[in-house]
């Protein structure tokens, strides 16, 4: 097991576990503004795709890497070496674990830049609220 993977993890569910905070404390800050908006359900909602792409991570480090570790090491393997059918179909099965692994890692972009986003509108409206 790779300590890098464990310390990503667990920096995702640190920052999950902030923004969730941070959306109840918004919640009891639009209160003392006079403002019934919704609008600390934004960081519950980037905590939420945080959480997504921390599952996507999980999945690819605990599944399809180590998949992916057997099919190079039995490509390269004596016998699969000298059976070029064998050898093809290895291959096929290697480029769709990359395919699949590169999905995975735009998915877990893709939320990042969604739960950044979110919590840019969330603090801009009540930065908004509290100068007026």
């Amino acid at each position: 097991m790779k300590y890098d993977v464990l310390l990503y993890e667990a920096g995702i569910l640190t920052l999950i576990a902030a923004i969730v905070y941070m959306g109840f404390t918004l919640r009891k800050l639009t209160a003392v503004v006079k403002e019934k908006k919704l609008i600390w359900l934004l960081p519950m909602a980037a905590a939420t795709v945080l959480a997504i792409s921390l599952g996507a991570h999980i999945y690819a480090n605990f599944s399809l890497l180590p998949e992916l570790s057997a099919k190079i090491t039995e490509i390269s393997s004596p016998a699969v070496i000298a059976d070029q059918a064998k050898t093809d179909i290895i291959r096929a099965s290697i480029q769709g674990f990359k395919v699949s692994l590169l999905n995975l890692k735009t998915v877990s972009f893709s939320a990042f830049l969604l739960a950044s986003i979110l919590l840019l509108i969330s603090t801009s409206v009540y930065i908004r609220w509290i100068s007026k």
